[in-house]
Protein backbone atom coordinates (compact mmCIF):
# COMPACT_ATOMS: atom_id res chain seq x y z
CA UNK A 1 0.00 0.00 0.00
CA UNK A 2 1.74 2.91 -1.19
CA UNK A 3 -0.38 5.11 1.22
CA UNK A 4 -0.92 4.18 5.30
CA UNK A 5 -2.58 5.73 8.79
CA UNK A 6 0.84 6.79 10.54
CA UNK A 7 -1.34 8.55 13.33
CA UNK A 8 -1.21 11.91 14.60
CA UNK A 9 -3.87 12.35 12.30
CA UNK A 10 -1.55 12.20 9.19
CA UNK A 11 -1.58 10.23 5.89
CA UNK A 12 1.53 9.14 4.23
CA UNK A 13 2.85 8.49 1.00
CA UNK A 14 5.34 6.60 1.44
CA UNK A 15 6.26 6.06 -2.59
CA UNK A 16 6.48 9.95 -2.99
CA UNK A 17 7.64 10.25 0.76
CA UNK A 18 4.53 13.16 1.59
CA UNK A 19 2.39 13.62 4.31
CA UNK A 20 -0.50 15.06 4.56
CA UNK A 21 -3.56 15.46 7.35
CA UNK A 22 -6.30 13.50 7.60
CA UNK A 23 -8.70 16.54 8.66
CA UNK A 24 -9.75 17.55 4.78
CA UNK A 25 -10.44 20.77 6.06
CA UNK A 26 -8.42 21.29 9.09
CA UNK A 27 -8.75 25.02 8.76
CA UNK A 28 -12.10 24.76 9.58
CA UNK A 29 -11.37 22.21 12.50
CA UNK A 30 -9.56 24.62 14.27
CA UNK A 31 -11.63 27.92 13.73
CA UNK A 32 -9.80 29.52 11.00
CA UNK A 33 -12.95 30.47 9.17
CA UNK A 34 -16.77 28.97 9.97
CA UNK A 35 -16.53 26.52 6.74
CA UNK A 36 -12.57 27.09 5.84
CA UNK A 37 -13.13 28.83 3.31
CA UNK A 38 -10.14 31.70 1.99
CA UNK A 39 -8.71 33.33 -0.77
CA UNK A 40 -5.26 31.91 -2.50
CA UNK A 41 -3.28 34.71 -0.58
CA UNK A 42 -5.40 33.84 2.43
CA UNK A 43 -4.54 30.04 2.07
CA UNK A 44 -1.10 30.50 1.50
CA UNK A 45 -0.16 32.89 4.62
CA UNK A 46 -1.70 30.14 6.97
CA UNK A 47 -0.60 27.36 5.67
CA UNK A 48 3.12 28.59 5.55
CA UNK A 49 2.22 29.41 8.89
CA UNK A 50 0.83 26.24 9.90
CA UNK A 51 2.49 24.50 13.00
CA UNK A 52 0.76 20.60 13.55
CA UNK A 53 2.10 18.59 16.16
CA UNK A 54 4.74 21.57 16.43
CA UNK A 55 6.06 20.64 13.29
CA UNK A 56 5.99 23.47 10.61
CA UNK A 57 7.35 23.70 6.36
CA UNK A 58 3.94 22.86 5.24
CA UNK A 59 2.62 23.82 2.12
CA UNK A 60 -0.61 23.67 -0.37
CA UNK A 61 -0.08 21.14 -3.21
CA UNK A 62 1.45 21.19 -6.53
CA UNK A 63 -1.19 21.00 -9.52
CA UNK A 64 1.81 19.85 -12.15
CA UNK A 65 1.92 16.07 -13.06
CA UNK A 66 4.02 13.74 -10.85
CA UNK A 67 6.82 14.04 -13.88
CA UNK A 68 6.51 17.64 -13.75
CA UNK A 69 4.52 17.69 -16.76
CA UNK A 70 1.25 19.52 -17.50
CA UNK A 71 -0.61 20.99 -15.33
CA UNK A 72 -3.24 18.54 -16.28
CA UNK A 73 -6.76 21.32 -17.33
CA UNK A 74 -10.19 19.40 -16.78
CA UNK A 75 -11.56 15.95 -15.69
CA UNK A 76 -9.75 13.30 -14.13
CA UNK A 77 -6.45 14.68 -12.79
CA UNK A 78 -5.17 12.29 -10.81
CA UNK A 79 -1.79 12.33 -11.80
CA UNK A 80 -0.75 15.08 -9.70
CA UNK A 81 -0.47 15.42 -5.33
CA UNK A 82 -3.79 15.48 -5.06
CA UNK A 83 -5.45 13.86 -7.37
CA UNK A 84 -3.30 10.72 -6.10
CA UNK A 85 -4.33 11.08 -2.53
CA UNK A 86 -8.12 11.05 -3.84
CA UNK A 87 -7.84 7.98 -6.40
CA UNK A 88 -4.89 5.70 -4.80
CA UNK A 89 -5.90 6.35 -0.97
CA UNK A 90 -8.76 3.47 -0.99
CA UNK A 91 -7.45 1.90 2.26
CA UNK A 92 -6.87 5.05 3.97
CA UNK A 93 -9.65 7.45 4.83
CA UNK A 94 -9.53 11.38 5.39
CA UNK A 95 -11.93 13.08 8.06
CA UNK A 96 -14.23 15.50 7.61
CA UNK A 97 -14.28 15.52 4.09
CA UNK A 98 -16.54 18.34 2.43
CA UNK A 99 -19.27 18.65 -0.32
CA UNK A 100 -17.89 17.16 -3.19
CA UNK A 101 -19.70 18.83 -5.65
CA UNK A 102 -19.48 22.67 -4.14
CA UNK A 103 -15.58 22.31 -3.15
CA UNK A 104 -12.42 23.40 -4.90
CA UNK A 105 -8.90 22.82 -3.30
CA UNK A 106 -6.17 25.59 -4.15
CA UNK A 107 -2.82 24.34 -5.47
CA UNK A 108 0.35 26.30 -5.18
CA UNK A 109 0.83 26.44 -9.00
CA UNK A 110 -0.18 29.85 -10.09
CA UNK A 111 -0.97 29.97 -13.63
CA UNK A 112 -0.41 34.26 -14.31
CA UNK A 113 -0.63 37.31 -11.82
CA UNK A 114 -4.29 36.71 -10.98
CA UNK A 115 -5.04 33.39 -11.59
CA UNK A 116 -3.80 29.99 -10.07
CA UNK A 117 -4.99 26.27 -10.23
CA UNK A 118 -7.99 24.85 -8.54
CA UNK A 119 -8.57 21.37 -7.96
CA UNK A 120 -12.76 20.22 -7.96
CA UNK A 121 -14.04 17.25 -5.84
CA UNK A 122 -16.32 16.55 -7.96
CA UNK A 123 -14.84 15.12 -11.59
CA UNK A 124 -11.71 15.47 -10.11
CA UNK A 125 -11.78 18.44 -12.22
CA UNK A 126 -8.51 21.13 -11.99
CA UNK A 127 -8.81 24.48 -14.13
CA UNK A 128 -7.82 28.09 -13.60
CA UNK A 129 -9.23 29.55 -11.03
CA UNK A 130 -8.96 33.70 -9.54
CA UNK A 131 -6.73 33.50 -6.75
CA UNK A 132 -9.12 36.42 -4.67
CA UNK A 133 -12.02 33.47 -5.19
CA UNK A 134 -14.35 32.64 -2.06
CA UNK A 135 -15.74 35.80 -2.27
CA UNK A 136 -19.88 35.72 -0.60
CA UNK A 137 -21.34 35.50 -4.12
CA UNK A 138 -19.30 32.59 -4.95
CA UNK A 139 -21.02 29.25 -5.19
CA UNK A 140 -18.09 26.86 -4.46
CA UNK A 141 -15.94 27.28 -1.19
CA UNK A 142 -11.93 27.43 -1.84
CA UNK A 143 -10.30 24.89 0.95
CA UNK A 144 -6.38 24.65 2.00
CA UNK A 145 -5.09 21.10 2.05
CA UNK A 146 -2.01 21.28 3.78
CA UNK A 147 0.94 18.42 2.60
CA UNK A 148 4.36 18.34 4.03
CA UNK A 149 7.69 17.11 1.97
CA UNK A 150 9.09 13.84 4.35
CA UNK A 151 7.31 11.58 7.01
CA UNK A 152 6.06 14.32 9.14
CA UNK A 153 5.04 11.22 12.26
CA UNK A 154 8.53 10.20 12.09
CA UNK A 155 9.49 13.59 12.79
CA UNK A 156 6.73 13.72 15.43
CA UNK A 157 7.94 10.87 17.33
CA UNK A 158 11.51 11.79 17.24
CA UNK A 159 10.51 15.47 18.99
CA UNK A 160 7.82 13.79 21.41
CA UNK A 161 11.35 11.21 22.47
CA UNK A 162 13.43 14.63 23.26
CA UNK A 163 10.28 16.15 24.94
CA UNK A 164 9.79 12.79 27.50
CA UNK A 165 13.63 12.93 27.99
CA UNK A 166 13.59 16.70 28.71
CA UNK A 167 10.71 16.22 31.11
CA UNK A 168 12.34 13.62 32.76
CA UNK A 169 15.93 14.97 33.06
CA UNK A 170 13.44 18.24 34.60
CA UNK A 171 12.07 16.50 37.09
CA UNK A 172 15.18 14.77 38.48
CA UNK A 173 16.91 18.07 38.52
CA UNK A 174 14.00 19.74 39.99
CA UNK A 175 13.94 16.98 42.40
CA UNK A 176 17.93 16.83 43.41
CA UNK A 177 18.51 20.80 42.70
CA UNK A 178 15.47 22.43 43.32
CA UNK A 179 14.99 24.48 40.31
CA UNK A 180 13.39 27.84 40.57
CA UNK A 181 9.97 27.71 38.83
CA UNK A 182 11.17 30.60 36.58
CA UNK A 183 13.99 28.33 35.54
CA UNK A 184 11.50 25.56 34.96
CA UNK A 185 9.03 28.02 32.90
CA UNK A 186 11.87 29.19 30.43
CA UNK A 187 12.54 25.41 29.30
CA UNK A 188 10.28 25.05 26.16
CA UNK A 189 10.51 22.21 23.67
CA UNK A 190 8.55 24.08 21.06
CA UNK A 191 7.01 27.64 21.16
CA UNK A 192 4.14 29.55 18.88
CA UNK A 193 2.89 26.68 17.53
CA UNK A 194 -0.70 25.83 16.60
CA UNK A 195 -0.59 22.31 18.21
CA UNK A 196 2.76 21.86 20.50
CA UNK A 197 4.42 18.25 19.96
CA UNK A 198 3.32 17.07 23.55
CA UNK A 199 -0.30 17.26 22.83
CA UNK A 200 -0.40 14.96 19.86
CA UNK A 201 -1.60 11.47 20.36
CA UNK A 202 -0.83 8.70 18.39
CA UNK A 203 -4.32 7.25 17.64
CA UNK A 204 -5.28 5.85 14.39
CA UNK A 205 -8.66 6.25 12.60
Amino acid sequence: MPFVDSGYGLIYDRELNLTWLKDANYAKTVGRSPNGGMTWYEAMSWVAGLGYCGVRGWRLPSAFNLDGSGPCIGDNCTNNELGRLLTTAKDVSAVNFPDPFSTIYWTATEASDEFVYGFKLAGLKQGKVEKAADTPVNVFVFLAWPVHDGDVAAEIEKRLSTAVFRSLALMFFRFHRSVPDKAVAAIKIDDGVETPVWTCIPQRQ
